[in-house]
């Protein structure tokens, strides 16, 4: 089961031999990111969000790539094979340079 609101860090949950249910789990500040690589799709669900969320919505879009920073601090989801559109986020991590929790701002 996925903590939605945990503080840890990201998650790659491996499907093992089925390739179809690899998936990121990246936190941001505000959302948790479930990225479905096998499928090509992802879903964003607010932190604050039960678990139960995920049951009631269940609503996920497709993507072409995800592009994750060098420097493991942002990523991408590219929507479209062109380039032209795309969410950008940055990962939460204590303490947090974008958002200031865990800091003495």
């Amino acid at each position: 089961m996925i903590d939605l609101g945990t503080e840890r860090g990201d998650e790659r949950i491996d499907g093992g031999r089925d390739a179809s249910l690899s998936m990121h789990v990246i936190r941001s500040c505000n959302d948790t990111w479930l990225i479905d690589t096998g499928r090509k799709r992802f879903c964003r669900v607010p932190r604050s969000a039960p678990v139960s969320f995920l049951a009631e919505v269940g609503h996920w879009e497709p993507y072409e790539r995800l592009e994750l920073d060098p420097d493991n601090t942002g990523f991408a989801i590219v929507l479209n094979a062109s380039g032209s559109q795309r969410l950008r986020s940055y990962r939460h991590a204590l303490p947090c340079a974008q958002c200031g929790a865990g800091t003495s701002r």
